[in-house]
């Protein structure tokens, strides 16, 4: 009922052309949203002008690999309570790859950051510094 008293209301009309690259830009920004129409996605962009839209596969992609990890200590923990022994290339090879999680998360962390503080601009292409 909400819905059709909304529409009602809404008796206005604005027509705005725009190139292709510039509606295949909004249509692929309102895709990332999740507003029910193109109305409802240009005036909550209106109401929420530092709206941020994020890409969270790189951040599935980090959980993912700290689980991983997490799976390298518990064998490494269980081959070292069996045997009384732990060998020095599991403990580098699982160093290193905790190296990479921090360099990962420090990456997301500047990018968060940037964003948020409006200084974004080329960051994220390849290198956050």
């Amino acid at each position: 009922m909400e819905k059709k008293k909304e529409k009602q209301l809404r008796t206005e009309r604005l027509t705005l052309r725009y190139s292709k690259e510039e509606l295949d830009f909004i249509k692929l920004r309102k895709s990332q949203h999740k507003a029910r129409g193109y109305a409802d996605f240009i005036l909550s962009v209106i109401d929420n002008p530092t709206c941020f839209i994020v890409d969270t596969k790189p951040l599935l992609a980090l959980a993912a690999e700290i689980n991983s990890v997490g799976i390298n200590i518990n064998q490494i923990a269980r081959v070292a309570d069996i045997t009384n022994s732990v060998y020095e290339k599991d403990i580098l090879q699982l160093k290193e790859r905790v190296e990479k999680l921090q360099n990962a998360v420090s990456r997301y962390y500047k990018l968060t950051v940037a964003a948020k503080e409006g200084k974004l601009n080329g960051l994220y292409k390849d290198n956050p510094d």
